[in-house]
């Protein structure tokens, strides 16, 4: 603590030594007295001692002693509020247009739509169509007839659909094509009443493969079933198109298989045929109608087919055939016959024949009746052919039965294959046919080789000049010449 003296001169006020009586400035007395600055009393101190803090600047006047008055200093503004509501907004901005084009698709499959109706591809209208639920053989199937479609027209007819649901405020129509015979089924749905979902799926139809016959079996997609009278029926939901299936016939020559091609529709009921081709390659002679013939295929017993004193066999079997019976007490044999696709012979018993000739005197054969009279079958033969002409040109699927046999696989695979004609506008004009050759393969059965000179236009093609050699297989049936069957030379 520093102490000191202040002058008592007002015009002064020096300040002085403790010890000095007289002030060092102005040379005044200094007053016995204390004279205090910010005086502060110490005890035990001399009376005449003032003690006072001080420093080294000059005494403060009444001004500099005020109160200064103190700025508050501001904080400066955070931006971290703003920054974070901006990125909340941009978020829900993103998850709405995400929205928009996910959970509502009207603008996308509309594009797509657009897309395809320019370029025609199928392509670019099956990627809006909804197929994830369907079999690789169905989207195979349905992806090829639509291939075959006017995609273009498809996709512009789709639009137009939609635009219409819109206008109508619907939720779900039909759309038909190929030519009327299939249909799509459009959809309509709103995600939470804001987001437009747009679907475009296809209409599967039901496939049956009715039959009479035992022992057959279908095989489809790598999966066999079976199929007969007393099997269950074979039942299948499938997309519009054509599918390929195997028949099996475990048949007294042998297991045959034969591949078929089924169509489906959506406005037709879909029955696949499972009708194998037959052929008849042997007769049996009206000498043996009465014996209690059995038969052996390869050496093993059979149950073979007979229809009218006629071997029924699957086209392109081969086997031996041989046959058997007893009377009176000995046991008759016939040849062995080589049974092919080409085969045409009778039955043969030569040990009973050589008895049947000594017993009576030979007689010519007769082979004069109108059965067998080659001119008579020829004229049957020509009338046959010309109604036939007449319902395959002018597309009468209806008709074939009267000149074709019911029943047969003929009826069934030339009735589709005319009506196949008409759907896909082929026109046929017959411009000549001529019997070449008739041939006899029984008393009542015989082979008709006809040239035909046809002229085919097909939708979009150019005319086409095609000869073709046929033979069609006669037969009368009840007195009536039928056709029941044809192969193609």
């Amino acid at each position: 603590m520093k102490q000191v003296k202040i002058c008592g001169n007002p015009d002064c006020r020096a300040e002085n030594k403790v010890t000095n009586n007289f002030c060092s400035t102005c040379g005044k007395p200094l007053p016995k007295e204390e004279i205090p600055k910010n005086p502060t009393h110490v005890e035990g101190a001399a009376s005449s001692i003032t003690l006072t803090k001080t420093s080294a600047e000059a005494p403060k006047t009444a001004s500099r002693l005020e109160k200064k008055t103190v700025t508050p200093i501001k904080k400066k503004s955070s931006k971290k509020p703003l920054f974070i509501v901006g990125s909340i907004i941009a978020l829900c901005v993103i998850a709405f247009a995400i929205l928009f084009f996910t959970v509502g698709n009207k603008s996308s499959v509309l594009k797509q739509l657009d897309k395809a109706s320019e370029t025609g591809k199928a392509s670019d209208f099956l990627s809006v169509v909804s197929m994830d639920d369907y079999s690789a053989i169905e989207k195979k199937a349905f992806g090829k007839m639509i291939e075959e479609e006017n995609s273009a027209q498809l996709a512009t007819e789709t639009i137009n659909a939609f635009e219409k649901m819109e206008q109508d405020n619907a939720t779900t129509s039909d759309l038909a094509f190929n030519s009327g015979q299939n249909k799509l089924t459009l959809l309509k749905t709103k995600k939470w009443g804001l987001f437009t979902n747009y679907a475009i799926e296809p209409t599967s139809a039901t496939v049956t493969v009715p039959t009479e016959q035992e022992n057959l079996k279908i095989k489809f997609d790598g999966k066999e079933d079976e199929l007969g009278r007393s099997a269950d029926t074979w039942e299948q939901k499938l997309l519009p198109g054509e599918y390929d299936y195997t028949i099996i016939w475990d048949s007294p020559y042998g297991q045959v298989e034969k591949v078929f091609t089924g169509a489906v529709y959506n406005d037709y009921t879909n029955e696949w045929p499972t009708e194998m081709e037959l052929f008849s390659p042997v007769s049996i002679p009206s000498t043996y109608e009465d014996k209690d013939l059995t038969f052996y295929v390869n050496g093993d017993k059979a149950d073979v087919l007979i229809e009218d004193n006629q071997l029924v066999v699957p086209r392109n079997s081969a086997f031996d055939l041989q046959a058997k019976f007893e009377e009176d007490g000995k046991e008759y044999t016939s040849k062995t016959i080589k049974v092919n696709s080409t085969t045409s012979t009778e039955l043969i018993f030569e040990d009973y024949g050589k008895k049947e000739q000594a017993a009576t005197p030979q007689q010519p054969e007769e082979d004069t009746t109108a059965d067998n009279n080659t001119a008579d079958v020829k004229a049957e033969m020509n009338t046959l052919l010309d109604a036939y002409f007449v319902y395959y040109v002018n597309g009468d699927a209806n008709s074939l039965s009267e000149v074709i046999a019911p029943g047969t696989e003929f009826l069934s695979s030339q009735t589709n294959y005319v009506r196949g004609l008409q759907e896909k506008g082929t026109q046929v004009d017959l411009r000549n046919y001529q019997i070449a050759s008739i041939n006899k393969l029984s008393s009542t059965e015989f082979i008709a080789t006809v040239n035909e000179d046809y002229v085919v236009q097909k939708a979009g093609e150019a005319a086409k000049n095609i000869h073709q050699v046929s033979e069609y297989t006669v037969k009368n049936i009840n007195g009536r010449y039928y056709m029941t069957k044809l192969t193609i030379r």
